[in-house]
């Protein structure tokens, strides 16, 4: 499996998709699952690395069908096929999918990973600025809400001892970043 070759497609795929869910966000969930993965023995590489490279070549909130998807698998047939699309279906929070296979499990826990610690700070101030929402609100939906509705609820739903260890340095940054943030919105600091 020449790993440039899926590259190359969704650097395609996400070249006009907002910067929170962009190609570099695919890389960084297949370096997260690489990291998983390498703790836990009997997984299907193959699914894994393809599952993590394309989880959101397909999602709703990107896409409006399975178009890319199904072109990638149209051009480079995989006997796994079937079992990296049911990974991928399982990889979004918003599904609320219990994974059903370690791999889906090491999937899930490198996307999720992503959305937590510096660079998950980084992608909610990326992604409410793409959509218009306010830093902070005390009215109305906002990035900085986002941690609490969110955020802060990831480590408890992550899958695999390796992704839950990652995962309390990563929360631990996000709340020490609320309470100093918190400070300057009362002028604290």
């Amino acid at each position: 499996m020449d790993v440039t070759i899926i590259m190359d497609f969704i650097k395609e795929v996400f070249e006009d998709v907002d910067k929170a869910h962009d190609f570099d966000h695919c890389i960084r969930v297949y370096k997260n699952a690489l990291n998983i993965m390498s703790s836990i023995q009997c997984v299907n590489t193959e699914v894994v690395i393809l599952s993590a490279l394309l989880h959101d070549v397909s999602d709703q909130k990107l896409f409006s069908s399975q178009k890319h998807l199904d072109k990638w698998f149209a051009k480079h047939p995989s006997k796994f096929e079937f079992e990296i699309r049911k990974v991928i279906s399982e990889v979004s929070f918003s599904s609320q999918k219990k994974p059903s296979s370690i791999e889906a499990k090491i999937v899930q826990d490198a996307d999720r990973l992503d959305a937590i610690g510096a660079i998950g700070i980084a992608r909610v101030f990326t992604y409410g600025g793409h959509i218009d929402r306010p830093i902070y609100s005390e009215s109305s939906e906002s990035s900085f809400s986002h941690f609490y509705k969110k955020l802060f609820k990831i480590k408890e739903l992550l899958n695999t001892e390796k992704a839950k260890s990652i995962a309390e340095v990563r929360e631990k940054y996000m709340r020490d970043f609320i309470l100093v943030f918190a400070d300057e919105l009362e002028g604290k600091r």
